[in-house]
């Protein structure tokens, strides 16, 4: 089979950007377990720090949307694999398995670290809660007195 310069200049620039989309996903998916290990080993009061979790939620939507990238590039990928190299599809769907696994132990530490958020939110909106003063309690007015028509309204204003 033969290719056409243009078709190979494609294919070369398809790989490309597919190579480093993987280095880039290999990179993300190495920092994302470094900092997982690292808030293993944290005290546990440290591990449900507000920031860290957000921290870890926005790297989690990171690393989300890099396998969704990834599992974009594979359908020219794969087209291309077909015309010319059908030995490469055997690994395609060993690929797609590990990205489907990959996204999901990503959603489901994603899951676990919006509740931890949510139950930090809660403890604050109760914290914050019981520095109010008590609504259910009356509130204390003095009686509104009202002149009489007969009463004189004199203000001193020498003061």
């Amino acid at each position: 089979m033969q290719l056409s310069e243009q078709e190979l200049k494609q294919r070369v620039a398809l790989l490309t950007r597919f190579r480093q989309a993987l280095i880039t996903q290999r990179e993300r998916l190495g920092n994302y377990l470094q900092s997982l290990e690292a808030r293993e080993t944290l005290p546990p009061d440290d591990r449900d720090d507000c920031e860290a979790i957000e921290f870890h939620v926005d790297l989690e939507r990171t690393v989300i949307r890099e396998i969704s990238l990834l599992e974009r590039t594979l359908v020219p990928f794969e087209a291309i694999c077909r015309r010319s190299d059908p030995a490469a599809l055997r690994r395609l769907p060993e690929i797609r398995t590990a990205l489907s696994r990959t996204r999901s132990e990503v959603l489901r530490r994603t899951e676990v670290s919006q509740e931890l958020l949510q139950q930090q939110l809660d403890e604050l909106r109760r914290e914050v809660e019981a520095l109010r003063p008590e609504r259910t309690a009356p509130a204390r007015r003095l009686p509104i007195v009202r002149p009489s028509a007969n009463e004189r309204r004199l203000v001193d204003v020498t003061a």
